[in-house]
């Protein structure tokens, strides 16, 4: 996680506060989803800015891992960038915020190759 950290304060020039990390069953994924998302279903990855929390749902995750073409260590590389970007204030609810969004976890992953 500390890599990860590191290459997103690279690309946004800025340290981050401290993240945790804590892997969940796609059950209580779904009982979060549905209380703070009023989704439900699982989520791959939710992100709570107050607690500096990023939960992932590890048994969704291997399944989309595979169905995508990636490793399990990929995909929730992937997710967990998606995740910080979401605490340090980063959104994806209308198409230029989704591309910014898009273009940072890009430069992100390709500082982690």
């Amino acid at each position: 996680m500390k890599k990860i950290v590191k290459a997103v304060e690279s690309v946004l020039g800025r340290k981050i506060e401290p993240v945790n990390v804590i892997f969940i069953t796609n059950r209580r994924s779904r009982e979060l989803n549905r209380k703070y998302r009023q989704k439900d279903k699982p989520a791959n990855v939710l992100s709570f800015p107050e607690t500096r929390d990023i939960v992932l749902a590890k048994e969704l995750i291997k399944e989309e891992a595979r169905q995508y073409g990636f490793s399990f260590k990929e995909w929730t590389t992937r997710l967990a960038v998606h995740g910080i970007l979401h605490l340090e204030g980063y959104g994806h609810n209308t198409a230029q915020k989704s591309q910014k969004m898009k273009t940072f976890e890009d430069k992100i992953l390709g500082e982690l190759k």
